[in-house]
Order: structure tokens, then C-alpha cells, then sequence
């Protein structure tokens, strides 16, 4: 069973532009201290259909720099940073029942400040012959907080599996932490103090294709008209 933690997945974001423009002839331009992706990779099947989700992308150069993400919610690209270096990097791209991708020698430019733009990397994945009618379950890669009780979410999920086989899913988590139904929706419990849970989704088809997302639900706030 996969387990994800709190913030594993990174969420890069571009605030203005990469450098300030420069005043006077002499003045060094500063630098904005965001992380920007350094490649995108765009991911296909051989029959040319977008399979990102769920795929490990791995970048890496000579001088040890690397970065990794797993694709979830789109379902064409993965974007990768590492940590705004630029040069030549290796792309490595991982899929359960897929064969693994080595792309070498992938250019990431850049000025003073780092990476600028995302050098795209176009992939096409192999099927293997004896992938299984259920491939993969997936669940989003970072942690779910509720601050409050009696509030709801429906769990956005992943199920790759082949054609005409049943996508059908069985959750599970503990109900002391938050309700459940079996469609993915939870719902925080009213607590005095905070808690946990695992939430687990698993294929019915076959149970050993699962994921799990961490929730945490946090003492309802004095006040609140939630939890009366």
C-alpha cells in the first residue's frame, strides 16, 4: 500500500517575473526566491492517449542536482523542479506495467536567476505484455486538514485499469476520525481534540491495487456553529 505524506507533493508558483530590472549600469539584478519547473513531461501511451497519472518522473544532472513528482490531476503532463538549476539533465520516467523511459542530454536554460522557462519532454510509454486488468489506484499525493467538523469532501481518485474492467472501488478509514461513504466522500468528525486517519482505496477487482491518503482532523474551533 502506497502511503503519501503531508506536503509531498510541490506546488511550484511564479510570483512576477524571474528577475527585477536592473537600475543603473552597475546594479546587480535580485532574484525572486521561487522554485520554478525546470521540464514538463508530456505522457503517452503507445496508442498516443495521456497517461501522467500515476507516473514518477525523475530529473538529474552531473552535478547532483534532482528533483522528482508523481503525476495527479493532469493527465498529460508531469512538471518537475530542481531547484531552479539550468545545463543538461537526465529525465527519467516510471509507471507501474509500463517499461521505464531514459531520456538523456534534455537542455534547461536560463539567465541569472535560473531556470526560465519548463523544457518539455514528450514520452511515449509500453504496455507490458502481462500488465494486469487493474494497473494502479491512486489517490492525491498530498495530505487532506479539516479545521472543523461536519465538513465534506469527495476524494478525487485514479483508477487505471484496462478496457471493460470494473473501476469499482471499496474505501476504508477510521470512522472515530471521519465519516464515510463509499463513493470516496468524507466527512470530518466534531472533535475535542485532533486526530488522524488513513483513507484507503482499494480496487475491487483486485484488492492488492490500492492507495491511501493521509486526513487529519483538528479540534473544532471555540464557536463553532459546526459542532454546536
Amino acid at each position: 500500500m502506497a502511503m503519501k505524506r503531508l506536503g509531498a507533493l510541490l506546488l511550484a508558483v511564479t510570483v512576477g517575473g524571474g528577475c527585477d530590472d536592473i537600475v543603473g549600469d552597475d546594479a546587480a539584478a535580485p532574484c525572486f526566491d521561487v522554485l520554478r519547473p525546470s521540464i514538463v513531461a508530456e505522457i503517452r501511451d503507445q496508442g498516443g492517449v495521456a497517461t501522467a497519472i500515476g507516473a514518477t518522473v525523475t530529473i538529474w544532472n552531473d552535478a547532483g542536482v534532482t528533483g522528482s513528482n508523481e503525476g495527479f490531476g493532469d493527465s498529460l503532463r508531469v512538471s518537475v523542479t530542481a531547484s531552479n538549476a539550468t545545463g543538461r539533465f537526465s529525465v527519467r520516467v516510471e509507471k507501474p506495467w509500463f517499461g521505464d523511459t531514459l531520456v538523456q542530454n534534455v537542455l534547461v536554460t536560463g539567465g541569472p536567476c535560473g531556470a526560465d522557462d519548463p523544457t518539455t519532454v514528450r514520452v511515449s510509454l509500453r504496455l507490458e505484455a502481462d500488465a494486469p486488468p487493474v494497473r494502479q489506484v491512486v489517490l492525491p499525493a498530498s495530505g487532506i486538514g479539516f479545521l472543523d467538523g461536519n465538513v465534506g469532501l469527495r476524494i478525487p481518485v485514479y483508477v487505471e485499469a484496462a478496457e471493460g474492467v470494473s473501476r469499482e472501488l471499496r474505501w476504508s478509514a477510521d470512522t472515530a476520525v471521519v465519516a464515510l461513504v463509499q463513493d470516496g466522500t468524507i466527512t470530518s468528525r466534531c472533535r475535542s481534540t485532533p486526530d488522524s486517519t488513513w483513507v484507503t482505496a482499494s480496487s475491487v477487482v483486485d484488492e492488492t491495487k490500492r492507495d491511501s491518503v493521509q486526513v487529519w482532523v483538528f479540534a473544532a474551533p471555540t464557536g463553532s456553529t459546526r459542532c454546536p
